[in-house]
C-alpha cells in the first residue's frame, strides 16, 4: 500500500474511534461519573390519540470498592388496551467497560445462563433495553437522529443533575414487535440521589416528563408531602407556571398505584389569550405489578389545557 494510503487509512481510524469518545459536555452520561448514578428515561408519543405507546426506564448504579451494582426498572404502558407492566432487574455485578467511549453499555458480568439478564445501550443515535427474568422478556429499541455531540443542560441542584435536550425519535421495538411510532424522547441523569432511596424517609418526590400543545416540552420535578405542600427542585416550566403548582386532594393516592383516573394535580397557564388552566391527569391503567412507596411507580399522563387534551407525558413517583 502506498504512504498516501497508509495516512488515509491512519486518519479513517483515528477519526472512527474519536467520534465515540465522550465529549467533555456528555461525560455526565458516564455510569462512572458517580458512586451513586440514576437515569431517568422517558418515551412517550408525540400524537395524544388513544393508541399510544409509553417507555420508561429508571436505572440506578451503586458502586463501591469490590464491584458495582444495577438495579433496573422498566414500565411499559399501551394506551389501547390499558394494559402497564414493570419488570425489575437486579444485577448484582456489572461488567467494567470503558466508560469515556459510546455505546455506554449497562450489562451483567455474570455468564450464569439461570441469572437474570439486563442490558442497556446508549448510542448516539439509539437506545436499546433488553433482558430476561423467569416471568418476562424485554426488547424495547428506540431510534433517532445522530448526536453530534448530545445537547445537555446541568440544573445545578443538590442532587447534581444533568439533562438532555428532548429528542424526537421513533420507538422501533416494543416488545419484540415493530412499532415504528413517532415518540419524545427524555434522559436525564442524578449523580447525588440517594435521599431519593432513604429508607424511613418522610419526603415524597415526583419527576415529571411531558410535552404540552405545540410540542413543548417539559420537566418538572419536586417534592411534596402529606398536606400537599410543594417545593420545587427543578422545573423547565415558566416561572409564572411553577409558582401557580397546586395539587388537588386525591394526590395522595399516586403512593398506593391505584387505577384512578381522575387524580390530577394542576397548575395556571398564562397565554397571551389570557389565564388558562394546565392540568396534568393520570391514565387509568390495569398494572400487572402492584409497587408501593417502598419502591416506586410510573404512570402514564395525559395534559390538558381547559379540560382539552394538548398532550402526553409520564409522572413517575419517586
Amino acid at each position: 500500500m502506498s504512504r498516501l494510503g497508509w495516512y488515509g487509512l491512519l486518519m479513517f481510524v483515528l477519526f472512527g474511534c474519536g467520534a465515540s469518545k465522550l465529549k467533555p459536555n456528555e461525560l455526565f452520561l458516564s455510569p462512572d461519573s458517580s458512586s451513586e448514578k440514576i437515569y431517568i428515561l422517558s418515551a412517550f408519543p408525540e400524537e395524544t390519540d388513544s393508541s399510544g405507546l409509553y417507555l420508561s426506564a429508571l436505572l440506578v448504579k451503586h458502586s463501591n470498592e469490590d464491584n458495582r451494582q444495577l438495579i433496573a426498572f422498566v414500565t411499559t404502558f399501551d394506551r389501547s388496551t390499558q394494559q402497564a407492566a414493570t419488570v425489575p432487574y437486579f444485577i448484582d455485578s456489572l461488567l467494567q467497560l470503558d466508560g469515556t467511549s459510546f455505546p455506554l453499555l449497562f450489562k451483567s458480568s455474570s455468564n450464569n445462563a439461570s441469572a437474570t439478564a439486563f442490558s442497556c445501550s446508549l448510542e448516539r443515535c439509539s437506545i436499546e433495553l433488553t433482558g430476561k427474568t423467569t416471568d418476562a422478556e424485554l426488547k424495547q429499541e428506540i431510534e433517532f437522529s445522530k448526536q453530534k455531540p448530545f445537547k445537555s443542560k446541568a440544573a445545578g441542584t443538590e442532587f447534581q443533575l444533568t439533562t438532555l435536550e428532548p429528542i424526537s425519535a421513533t420507538l422501533k421495538q416494543w416488545n419484540g414487535e415493530t412499532s415504528n411510532q413517532a415518540s419524545r424522547v427524555k434522559l436525564h441523569t442524578i449523580d447525588n440521589g440517594a435521599a431519593l432511596f432513604e429508607s424511613g424517609s418522610t419526603k415524597n418526590y415526583c419527576w415529571l416528563d411531558c410535552s404540552i400543545s405545540d410540542s413543548v416540552d417539559c420537566s418538572l420535578f419536586f417534592q411534596y408531602d402529606s398536606l400537599g405542600k410543594i417545593t420545587p427542585i427543578y422545573s423547565t416550566l415558566p416561572e409564572n407556571v411553577l409558582r401557580s403548582l397546586q395539587l388537588d386532594t386525591g394526590f395522595s393516592s399516586l403512593e398506593q398505584a391505584k387505577n384512578d383516573s381522575f387524580t390530577v394535580f394542576r397548575m395556571n397557564y398564562p397565554t397571551n389569550l389570557g389565564p388558562q388552566i394546565l392540568s396534568v391527569r393520570l391514565l387509568s391503567q390495569e398494572q400487572s405489578r402492584v409497587l408501593t412507596k417502598n419502591t416506586f411507580s410510573v404512570r402514564a399522563v395525559d395534559i390538558l389545557i381547559n379540560n382539552r387534551l394538548t398532550g402526553t407525558g409520564i409522572l413517575y413517583i419517586l
